[in-house]
């Protein structure tokens, strides 16, 4: 049975764990990060939660949630995924809405782990957690790079330069070597890794098939990179195919790039006129 996200709280069951920590695959992991898990490890209770935002308006929200598997048990009582969802009651055609998870966490398991919860929070403890940490600031470069916990957003060009200064610099060297592999297509890399601006601030533009908007784009990308200070990320209407059999398009497309454009080919849509 496919239970979505629910697969987080699969390592609850595993008698070789000790503690989980749930984070999402996008998040920038930080030193102050690391000091809130250590006090919720050395805390003994069930559950941390962090609220590092104001828009995080929930106790428990999925990627920024750890658990004391020991402790957790002895509030769940069951054995699997499947036990909790039944002792629960819900309903498993919810299980493929997005962020299922999420809620069923809200309402089934926050009510039975509260009293043995821990809280690091912007907002205080408004969520009645048993224990309020004082929420530790970003201090070192590498913190203040990452805006908030749980946010995809970071100062790239920041963090590279300060692993770099620590001495990661071959850390770097294999990052940048695996962000290259993964831009490669089969037929056209939509990023062309040797001057791609891909730390600074990024426009979307778009363009169809018509030679009054592909024929700006080279010149828009330059535009915008080179005044702006903006990475022009071009949403080219219709298939890879269709615009390099065609040489006029496949040259607006290849100057783009030059220029460090990152493209994406997106579908036609029915109807649609420009």
């Amino acid at each position: 049975m496919c239970r979505a996200m629910m697969w987080r709280l699969e390592p609850l069951f595993d008698s070789e764990v000790s503690h989980i920590l749930c984070r999402d695959t996008d998040h920038s992991p930080t030193i102050r990060e690391r000091e809130m898990a250590g006090r919720f490890v050395d805390s003994g209770k069930a559950l941390h939660c962090i609220q590092d935002n104001p828009a995080h308006s929930v106790p428990m929200l999925g990627g920024m949630i750890s658990f004391n598997v020991k402790e957790t048990l002895k509030h769940i009582k069951a054995n699997s995924v499947d036990e909790l969802l039944s002792s629960a009651d819900w309903d498993r055609s919810k299980l493929m809405e997005h962020g299922c998870d999420q809620h069923f966490m809200n309402r089934h398991l926050w009510p039975l782990l509260k009293n043995s919860s821990c809280l690091h929070s912007i907002k205080g403890n408004k969520i009645g957690a048993s224990l309020l940490f004082p929420l530790i600031e970003s201090k070192s470069v590498l913190d203040k790079c990452i805006p908030f916990m749980g946010t995809a957003r970071c100062d790239f060009e920041t963090w590279y330069k300060e692993l770099r200064r620590l001495g990661y610099a071959e850390n770097i060297k294999k990052i940048e070597q695996a962000e290259k592999e993964t831009y490669i297509g089969q037929v056209f890399s939509h990023l062309n890794m040797d001057n791609a601006c891909v730390n600074k601030r990024r426009v979307v533009l778009a363009t169809d098939e018509s030679a009054n908007y592909y024929f700006f784009m080279p010149i828009v990308s330059i535009l915008w990179q080179k005044y702006m200070g903006y990475c022009p990320i071009v949403m080219v209407v219709g298939t890879t195919k269709e615009w390099l059999d065609d040489p006029q398009k496949k040259l607006a497309l290849e100057e783009a790039r030059k220029i460090g454009a990152e493209i994406h080919f997106i579908p036609k849509m029915d109807g649609y006129r420009t």
